[in-house]
């Protein structure tokens, strides 16, 4: 049977002759002298606190681009479309989209590192 992440993740933890800086950085939140049972279940929630950052940063950006979708109305009704503050506005907007789409492509990633795989893409877009 193939391991989960946090089971193969917490064998290594466990494992004090296989060294790396990623396995010293986890090492350094969850002590390789636990049952690895335990160490599994610290695993995966630190896991779901990742994957929760993750989506958090998502749903930021989309507030960040609903309200300057809101501002361009907003200004659009008072100033003329040449206005330099509705080019700053679509601009911000934009940069905050391929900021979205950069934070859903890294959670879809993560998800998919830790076994979502089944309708991962369906289930984040």
């Amino acid at each position: 049977a193939k391991l989960k992440s946090w089971e193969s993740g917490a064998a290594l933890v466990k494992n004090t002759k296989v060294d790396n800086q990623y396995l010293e950085h986890i090492r350094a939140t969850h002590d390789p002298s636990l049952h690895v049972k335990t160490i599994e279940d610290e695993l995966k929630g630190t896991i779901g606190k990742a994957l929760g950052k993750q989506g958090e940063k998502v749903l930021m950006y989309l507030r960040a681009m609903e309200q300057e979708r809101v501002q361009y109305f907003q200004l659009l009704e008072d100033n003329e479309v040449t206005d330099p503050k509705i080019q700053k506005t679509v601009e911000k907007h934009n940069q905050y989209r391929k900021d979205c789409l950069q934070a859903r492509w890294e959670l879809i990633v993560h998800r998919q590192a830790v076994g979502f795989i089944v309708g991962n893409h369906k289930y984040v877009m």
